[in-house]
């Protein structure tokens, strides 16, 4: 399950990418400069990077945290006390 912020996050990126996505489609039916529309294109681009890095990143520390809890769990002599 991701974490309520971070999917607020997240989908705030997105609907402003999209926003991004519409702006660059009108600009190419405008027949705007291409220059112009490839700095939209990259400014879309690193939206998307970003919201895709956080995503990855909160997979990523679930994984290893599973992975330190399970190691923890299974050496010998240590007494893991679960608190409330």
């Amino acid at each position: 399950m991701i974490p309520k912020d971070l999917t607020k996050d997240i989908k705030t990126r997105l609907q402003s990418i999209k926003g991004q996505v519409e702006g660059l489609i009108k600009m190419l039916d405008e027949g705007k400069d291409p220059e112009k529309i490839l700095l939209q294109f990259k400014a879309a681009q690193k939206g998307l990077d970003k919201a895709h890095y956080l995503l990855l990143d909160e997979a990523y520390r679930k994984a290893l945290a599973i992975k330190i809890s399970e190691t923890v769990e299974a050496c010998p002599g240590i007494v893991v006390t679960k608190t409330a």
